[in-house]
């Protein structure tokens, strides 16, 4: 039996990883591991209702973020301090890299768009 990562197989994951900029990569492993975290929390904790955990991972809810999952899953020892500290730093460091990279893309757009834009001068010495 091929090796699954959440609903997929290993070779599967590979190439839509492969198929990725840098930061689609980034984005794609880290929703990988945030899935699994709330299935891990999921998984070990009381059974909930859809709604009930819709409430706790979604929206506002208490775990809604990834950093919350990481802290709360090394809360209940469902991860050792190493793992905790490592998606701290891969969280921490690719998110900056992956906003960095976006920022970039955007600041270029902006840049490109000014260039098209014809100036406008006035002579008119009024003041407004």
């Amino acid at each position: 039996m091929p090796e699954m990562i959440g609903a997929f197989t290993k070779d599967e994951m590979l190439a839509i990883v492969a198929g990725q900029a840098e930061a689609g990569n980034a984005l794609v492993v880290a929703g990988l591991v945030e899935d699994s975290l709330e299935k891990l929390l999921l998984a070990a904790g009381r059974e909930l209702s859809n709604t009930e955990a819709e409430r706790v991972f979604a929206g506002m809810g208490p775990l809604a973020s990834f950093s919350a999952k990481i802290e709360i899953a090394y809360l209940f020892d469902l991860l050792d301090k190493a793992v905790r500290d490592d998606l701290r730093a891969c969280y921490r460091d690719r998110a900056f890299e992956c906003v960095t990279l976006i920022m970039g893309k955007v600041d270029r757009f902006m840049y490109v768009k000014a260039l098209k834009e014809v100036p406008v001068v006035s002579m008119d010495e009024t003041e407004e």
